[in-house]
């Protein structure tokens, strides 16, 4: 009876067994018309039926389930290449670094890339996508690396352009600063007094025009004087040659005065008196 019942049991697990793999041979199997025709998003649900529901681990279903992602842009795909990559297998190891490499070249992360297709070419010498990709992106990373020094040099220049204006507006800041602080020492007092200077040496300078006037009017003076003086020691010299003394000569000029005088006078009398009508005028 204990017989019997084992029997059963092995049978009923021989069974089970059974039934899985048809399972899995048929999801395989969708899953592989699926992504042939195209249909990235009938694979992908059968691929994870395949590893989630009844757990297959094999590896090429895992890179195909990647691959089925990666056609549909899916983020899965980079997990499942990266659980790849410890694979004893160097095909699937190159593949999946291959297939990584064109994900970050995809994100433009060139550096990556190369070293995910340099390490796909160590696995598998003979992977000539991963050797065609490796130059391809080799080329961009030289134009990504010299379109980023030509926009550092620009930045540099930008910045030391900046550095000046900005030290120019200081130098003039400081400057207009200074000259604000000269005007504020120059206090009303000190206005007060430099106008006060100013007018003294104004006062200083009329008074030297003054002096000057005054000199020579001193001069002038003392050139008359020294003329009369001259002019009277002349005539002290001609009246002593004339035997007259300076009263004779001082009495003969007043007579001379009076005369004129007189003589002036009956000239206006004659002009003034009226002519007889009945007589001449002579």
């Amino acid at each position: 009876m204990k017989l019997l019942s084992c029997l059963l049991v092995v049978f009923a697990t021989s069974w089970i067994d059974i039934g899985d793999i048809a399972k899995v041979n048929k999801a395989k199997e969708e899953a592989a018309t699926a992504f042939k025709n195209g249909h990235f998003a009938v694979a992908v649900k059968r691929y994870k039926y395949l590893v989630d529901e009844l757990k297959v681990n094999e590896e090429q279903v895992l890179l195909n389930y990647a691959h089925a992602c990666y056609n549909l842009k899916d983020t899965a795909a980079t997990a499942l290449y990266n659980s790849l990559l410890k694979s004893k297998n160097d095909d699937i190891r190159s593949i999946s670094n291959q297939q990584l490499g064109m994900i970050s070249a995809k994100t433009k992360n060139y550096e990556q890339s190369l070293n995910h297709f340099k390490q796909a070419l160590r696995d598998q010498p003979g992977n000539h996508e991963a050797r065609t990709n490796f130059e391809i992106v080799k080329k961009l990373l030289d134009q990504q690396r010299q379109q980023q020094q030509q926009q550092q040099n620009q930045q540099n220049k930008d910045q030391q352009n900046q550095q000046k204006q900005d030290q120019q507006k200081k130098d003039q800041e400081k400057k207009d600063q200074e000259n604000k602080d000269q005007q504020q020492k120059e206090s009303p007092p000190d206005k007060d007094q430099k106008a006060e200077k100013q007018q003294k040496e104004k006062d200083q300078q009329k008074d030297g025009q003054k002096k000057e006037g005054e000199e020579q009017d001193e001069k002038e003076e003392d050139k008359a004087k020294k003329e009369n003086k001259e002019a009277m020691e002349k005539r002290s010299q001609r009246l002593q040659k004339m035997n007259m003394t300076e009263q004779q000569a001082k009495m003969i000029l007043d007579a001379m005065k009076n005369n004129e005088a007189q003589y002036l006078q009956q000239l206006q009398r004659k002009t003034t008196k009226r002519p007889d009508k009945g007589k001449p005028d002579w």
